[in-house]
């Protein structure tokens, strides 16, 4: 006589095999007892053992799972057993009570075990019988279906690296088109994108993370603030607070620069714009407070203290005090025919009829 498999057929409390439908087909007997599950009420499982929490019932837990699962595979008529029938009384439980154990059982992904139902299938008694082909067949559909698992498992681990390789360039001409004048405080006009050049935008993406709009506005704020002496007097909160010394950029700045980084990265709509201006007020803050520590370690402890009540005065006398400054602009146009070069900003301006 054949041995049976010990592991298909393993208990909570012994090594015997519980009686099983095929006995009863085959009408043969056995002297084990079957397993006799309780319920836990707080959570719905189904375990071996007692109810409460003494080591006891953290053994009987172990054989319980064990039981129906080993190295990540489920063992089918085990498995079977736990989750649509009585352990008491051996009655089939209602369609309601068997998918709940099911949802508990399949919290973590594993796969059926195939090879025990061939050895089902090779048992005295069995072999050579109609059950031997079903158990077979049984066997064959466990085996396809461990392989959809895979694939669909593996999917889902390609998948989300997919997308992080995904990402989109940044389009300069596009984000110039949308580029206009504004102005920044003291009156002197701006033209942000022209601050941006190919070689800096040809390390500029992004990829679903606000990574690729800190880096734009990080980069060319820098571009901006060697330009600008009062770079560092500017606030980039968007309201001024109680206690407040610095100077707000404005609305204007936040909108004209969240628009020229949306469209370089073919973005649109309220939300991407709302997450950029958010992102540029952070990224700028924190350039502040760089430039803010660099210039006092240079200039000495109240170096910006000084600068900046020297600004106010000149605000307060006139809002527009810078006006008739020359434009902040960073790439220069060349116009080989004359020999002669003046700022993308000017070039703009002309054709926008606004006066210079």
């Amino acid at each position: 006589m054949s041995k049976t498999p010990r592991h298909l057929f393993k208990t909570a409390n012994s090594q015997k095999r519980p009686y099983s439908a095929i006995d009863e087909m085959n009408n043969t007997t056995s002297s084990a007892i079957p397993i006799i599950e309780k319920k836990v009420p707080e959570t719905g499982i189904f375990e071996n053992g007692y109810l409460s929490g003494s080591e006891e019932r953290a053994e009987a837990d172990e054989d319980a799972r064990s039981s129906i699962s080993t190295d990540g595979v489920f063992f089918p008529e085990p498995f079977i057993n736990n989750v649509g029938f009585d352990g008491a009384t051996g009655l089939l439980l209602p369609k309601r009570k068997v998918e709940e154990r099911i949802r508990t059982a399949m919290k973590n992904q594993k796969f059926a075990d195939y090879y025990c139902i061939l050895e089902e299938s090779q048992r005295e008694g069995v072999k050579g019988t109609a059950i031997e082909t079903a158990l077979k067949v049984a066997a064959f559909n466990v085996i396809m279906l461990n392989e959809i698992n895979k694939k669909v498992h593996r999917k889902q681990k390609i998948a989300p690296m997919e997308i992080r390789k995904a990402s989109i360039g940044f389009n300069l001409s596009l984000a110039k088109s949308v580029d206009g004048c504004c102005c920044l405080p003291g009156g002197i006009r701006i033209d942000i994108s022209s601050f941006m050049t190919p070689n800096m935008a040809a390390n500029w993406s992004y990829n679903n993370t606000t990574d690729g709009f800190a880096k734009v506005c990080l980069e060319t704020c820098d571009k901006i603030a060697a330009k600008d002496e009062f770079f560092l007097l500017y606030s980039s909160a968007k309201n001024a607070k109680r206690g407040h010394q610095y100077v707000p950029f404005g609305e204007d700045f936040f909108n004209r620069f969240s628009r020229v980084i949306a469209a370089g990265f073919l973005l649109e709509g309220e939300a991407v714009l709302t997450e950029i201006i958010g992102t540029c007020r952070q990224v700028i803050s924190n350039l502040h407070d760089r430039l803010r520590a660099s210039y006092k370690a240079e200039n000495g402890p109240r170096a910006v203290d000084l600068v900046l009540e020297t600004f106010k005065e000149q605000l307060s006398l006139d809002a527009n005090f810078r006006s008739s400054q020359y434009p902040l602009v960073g790439t220069v146009v060349e116009f080989p025919e004359t020999g002669l070069s003046i700022p993308e900003t000017l070039e703009r301006m002309v054709k926008l009829e606004v006066p210079v």
